[in-house]
């Protein structure tokens, strides 16, 4: 618990915000509740419990400066087999449109 005239660490403060980010709870009044009874997020902020205006001010603070990211690694492969250009996509385009052509016209001759 926090003593009076002491403020709560910024650090705490954004696991807090990252908590209800990731799991999807959008309200400051329900960030507060979730302080009070779940362990998931009183061990993470040590059992600190700020009320819902604290947490709203915070909020506003990182709102439009917060970035999350969620880990995803993409492997960057830019072979020329790999990579499209418009030339290559109409060719592309073309060479589908072709075999569906003669996809359809094999069929017709089936049911002929």
């Amino acid at each position: 618990m926090r003593r009076a005239g002491q403020g709560y660490h910024p650090g705490d403060l954004l696991k807090l915000y990252i908590y209800g980010y990731l799991n999807r709870v959008r309200s400051s009044r329900r960030l507060e509740a979730e302080t009070r009874r779940n362990l998931e997020v009183m061990w993470p902020i040590r059992g600190l419990t700020p009320d819902f205006k604290t947490i709203a001010d915070f909020r506003k603070l990182f709102g439009g400066e917060l970035l999350a990211v969620d880990g995803t690694r993409l492997k960057a492969v830019n072979s020329t087999e790999r990579n499209f250009t418009h030339p290559k996509l109409t060719k592309q385009i073309e060479s589908i449109d072709q075999k569906l052509t003669d996809y359809l016209e094999r069929l017709d001759r089936c049911d002929a």
